[in-house]
């Protein structure tokens, strides 16, 4: 009874501590990884709306009162955290952020798939009727992966270039943790590493790109 005494206090606290950890994530810190040099002409960055309510439409609305604030406001808010983060990238990062628009990149959102990758702890959670997340086990384990499309375009509508990055985020998730907070710090490293993964691509692009769009012109 001692011996398992002494092993079921430390694994409790050590799942207790996991679970009462949040990792703040703010949209501030989230600059793009890889400043490309050279940079190219100016380029206006745009969202695909139509993607985005798209993939919103796949899912249930729930109530903006209830204690998971509702995909509504969750898809707000990826919508609007993908927009800035897109600027970023485009606005000093991968191009110009100043001068005459040579061209345009838009942003569509492609795939988002959303799941619980441990299954296991959050059957245990109910089975023990809610005990074991009180002693701070998390409930469940919480995967995303987003996948993005950039497409550039000339200042006459040619298309310069196709480029898709995919990004993939996980997180623990505890009773002492707050649900859509974690849900949005997780649907915005996915966010990011997949623009930066386009960004790769669009640098080593960089010099037929900046051909295409000189050779296109400026909007006067």
């Amino acid at each position: 009874m001692r011996r398992f005494t002494l092993v079921t206090i430390p694994c409790l606290m050590i799942l207790c501590f996991s679970s009462c950890v949040v990792y703040s994530l703010q949209i501030s810190e989230l600059k793009p990884l890889h400043p490309s040099k050279p940079l190219l002409p100016r380029i206006q960055p745009r969202m695909d709306d139509e993607s985005f309510h798209e993939m919103s439409n796949r899912y249930p609305v729930w109530n903006s009162d209830s204690i998971f604030a509702g995909y509504e406001l969750y898809w707000s808010e990826t919508y609007q955290d993908t927009r800035v983060l897109m600027e970023r990238q485009f606005e000093g990062n991968l191009a110009h952020a100043t001068g005459p628009i040579y061209g345009y990149a838009d942003c569509r959102l492609i795939a988002r798939n959303y799941h619980n990758a441990a299954p296991g702890l959050t059957a245990l959670s109910w089975l023990s009727m809610g005990a074991l997340p009180l002693l701070g086990m998390p409930h469940s384990v919480f995967k995303q992966q987003t996948e993005l499309e950039v497409r550039i375009y000339t200042t006459k509508g040619d298309l310069a270039g196709i480029y898709t990055g995919t990004g993939s985020a996980r997180c623990t998730q505890g009773f002492y943790i707050y649900t859509a907070d974690a849900r949005r710090q997780l649907s915005l490293r996915a966010t990011r590493l997949a623009l930066d993964e386009i960004g790769e691509k669009i640098q080593k692009d960089t010099p037929r790109l900046k051909e295409a769009l000189l050779k296109a012109g400026y909007l006067p």
